[in-house]
Order: C-alpha cells, then sequence, then structure tokens
C-alpha cells in the first residue's frame, strides 16, 4: 500500500455497503459472485465495464481489494481514486459533477470563463429550486425567484475542483428521515412530498437534463425546436436551456453532467443514466430553445418599482384622457431593463409634460410596476414621473 494516494485505515474503513451504494447510484449493475468478491457491470455506449467488490471486510487482503476497485473506478470515471473515494464516503449529500472541455492543460480553465461557469452551475441549480417551488410548467421562470428557491442556494456547496478537463462538483446535503439511524435507507415508496427539499431539487435537475439532453437530439436531426415546450412539465425551461448552453464556455467544446446520491434516500427505479452527455452538435439546438421559450411564452413578468430613465422615442395620444409613450430604458435604469424599450402609459397632464420634454429632447424619468408580456414591456400606472434637466 506504500503510495497509494488513499490511507490504508481509510480503506480498511470503507465498508462494502458504502461502495455498494456507491455503484448502485451511478448505475452499475450487481452481478454474480466470484470467489470473496461481487462482479458489478456498467455498459457505456457498446462498451461493458467491470469491477470486483469484496464482499468481506474481514479479508486479509481487503485493503488491497478496495484499493483495486478504486483504481479501477478511477480509470473508468477518468477521476482520481481520492475524488471517487471522497464520492464513496459521502453519504448525507447529492452531487452533480460538471465536466467541462476548456481548451486549456488539463485541471484548468480560463479565470474568466470559470467565473461564468460557476455563475451557469448556480443558474443551474436555481432554476431547478425554482421550478420545484412551482411544481407547474413554466417556459420562462420568473425573474423574482422565490425566496425558498434563493435560500436553497446558502445550502449547497461546491466541492473542490478535479482533474480530467475541468470538473466542478456540486453537493445538495440532504438531512436524514426524521427519527432515522444516520445508516437508514428510506425506501422507494416515500411519497415525494415527505423528501428533503434538496433531494427534491436534485431529482428535479435530473428529469430536466435528461429531458432537454433527449429534445436537443431530437431538435438537432429534425430542426424543430418545438419538442423543449413539450418537456416543459419535466422542468425544461428557457433558464434551464441558457444556463446548459452557457457551460460550454467559449471553447464550445460540448459537457456532461453526472450525478450521484446519498444512499440515506433511494431513488426512482427509473433513474438509470446517471450522466448526460451534451456534445458541441448539441449546443445550438439548446441556445436556439432558450430564445424560442422566451418569445413563446404567454405568462406575464412583473418587476416592481422599477426605475427607469431615457429618453422618448414616440409618442401618441389616446382621446382627452392621455395617451402613451415608448422609453428607451438607458444608464440609470434596473439593470434587467435596460436597453430595453418600455411602453409608459400616461394621465393626461402627465402627457402633456412628457410632450413638452419630447419637443426639448429632455430624458425622463419614471418609477412603477413594469408588466412583460410576450416581448412588450410596459409600465401603467407610474408612482413617479420628473423630467430630467440635464
Amino acid at each position: 500500500m506504500t503510495g497509494f494516494p488513499v490511507a490504508e485505515d481509510d480503506l480498511r474503513a470503507l465498508t462494502p455497503r458504502d461502495a455498494a451504494r456507491y455503484l448502485r447510484t451511478r448505475g452499475w449493475v450487481e452481478g454474480e459472485r466470484v470467489r470473496y468478491s461481487m462482479r458489478w457491470r456498467l455498459r457505456l455506449g457498446d462498451r461493458e465495464h467491470t469491477v470486483l467488490l469484496p464482499a468481506m471486510t474481514a479479508l486479509t487482503d481487503y485493503p488491497n481489494r478496495m484499493a483495486d476497485l478504486l483504481q479501477d473506478l478511477g480509470q473508468v470515471e477518468g477521476r482520481t481514486v481520492v475524488s471517487v473515494h471522497a464520492d464513496m464516503v459521502l453519504t448525507d449529500v447529492d452531487t452533480q459533477e460538471i465536466r467541462t472541455q476548456p481548451n486549456t492543460p488539463s485541471g484548468t480553465i480560463p479565470l474568466l470563463e470559470g467565473a461564468a461557469a460557476v455563475t451557469r452551475v448556480k443558474d443551474l441549480l436555481l432554476s431547478a429550486a425554482t421550478a420545484e417551488v412551482l411544481d407547474e410548467p413554466r417556459l420562462v421562470l420568473p425573474r423574482n425567484k422565490p425566496r425558498r428557491a434563493k435560500e436553497f442556494l446558502n445550502q449547497a456547496l461546491l466541492g473542490t475542483a478535479k482533474p480530467g478537463s475541468y470538473i466542478f462538483s456540486v453537493q445538495i446535503p440532504v438531512e436524514a428521515h426524521p427519527g432515522s439511524p444516520s445508516n437508514t435507507v428510506v425506501p422507494r415508496r416515500t411519497a415525494t412530498a415527505e423528501l428533503p427539499f434538496g433531494r427534491r431539487v436534485s431529482q428535479r435537475l435530473y428529469e430536466a437534463v435528461h429531458a432537454a439532453r433527449k429534445a436537443a437530439m431530437l431538435s438537432t436531426e429534425s430542426g424543430d425546436l418545438a419538442v423543449f415546450a413539450e418537456q416543459a412539465r419535466l422542468g425544461v425551461s428557457a433558464d434551464l436551456c441558457e444556463s446548459l448552453a452557457g457551460l460550454a464556455g467559449d471553447a464550445g467544446n460540448g459537457f456532461a453532467i453526472t450525478f450521484g446520491w446519498s444512499p440515506r434516500w433511494s431513488v426512482p427505479h427509473t433513474y438509470t443514466q446517471p450522466r448526460a452527455d451534451f456534445s458541441a452538435e448539441l449546443l445550438p439546438s439548446l441556445s436556439g430553445a432558450a430564445e424560442m421559450l422566451r418569445s413563446d411564452d404567454p405568462t406575464p413578468e412583473s418587476y416592481p418599482q422599477a426605475l427607469i430613465l431615457g429618453p422618448s422615442l414616440s409618442l401618441a395620444r389616446v382621446g382627452t384622457d392621455g395617451g402613451h409613450i415608448l422609453v428607451a430604458a438607458g444608464p440609470g435604469t434596473n439593470e434587467e431593463l435596460r436597453g430595453r424599450q418600455i411602453r409608459v402609459r400616461l394621465t393626461g397632464e402627465q402627457y402633456d409634460q412628457a410632450a413638452h420634454a419630447h419637443a426639448q429632447h429632455h430624458d425622463l424619468i419614471f418609477q412603477g410596476t413594469v408588466v412583460r408580456q410576450w416581448r412588450t414591456y410596459e409600465m401603467a400606472h407610474p408612482t413617479r414621473f420628473v423630467v430630467s434637466s440635464t
């Protein structure tokens, strides 16, 4: 064991049950017994991999056999034995590993590209958490995310980056079942509503990511992006597609997401694909779907107490009761609305002021609730209206 990166005592402390849970949640299937070990199989594409899991800790060479298992898993998964061992003993968290492929040496990523990728990982988790809170199909998620979804981000952890291209490791804590010993596995019959929120988010993310991949493959073949909208019930949204497409980074070389599950809670038996691969060929479909879903979304989106500052582009009087103007939202406007053209409805007196300011080429300042419907942004009743003299 000299020189092996995992200490012999740690190998001896690793139980066959912990290793079996790790294998099972990553798609390995238990096979026949081979003397004092069990054979496990995993099919990736057209190739089948096999590993041997020692069945008894009393074996004199148990640490050596467990070391062989870790080494074999590392080769199959393209990871170090240290990272495999670390995940094998993580029992209170669900994990997602996002493997990116930047055009840099293995284990590195350009600084700005890495920062952008972390933002995309955050957005990916937030989209799943928001979809779980809303629990209804949405082509576009609300800009103002539910409080529970935002609080969830404070619980999620970003683990140590791992070699092999560049791998972001996410850990989602899943609390133990109330009153259950720490080594108890909750059966599959547990109602979804009884699952901890972290596990529900992990499951929502798994379903949404795989549904988005399926839709991307179908649309790449057919050229029809409508298949993405059909997957909204599984959590596919414009937000999710944007986050996924952004994970490819500037290189655009594709990426993969691998799901690992805490053994404290069983997962549905249909979760048979622990890894979702997004090749470079699928990225245009993801980007196109995000734009299409946003343009097709009929759900109004609200921006309370928004501040709009900019010149008027056009005016239209409606009868004697006022009219509406089109404002180019410029610097000083809320960031999410900056650069938009916003229609503002005004009373008769307000309209006269706006018309005079328009003739003098003065900027206007409005505050109130902006509502987006389709691609139109409108403020119906501004609570504040000021003509800027600068």
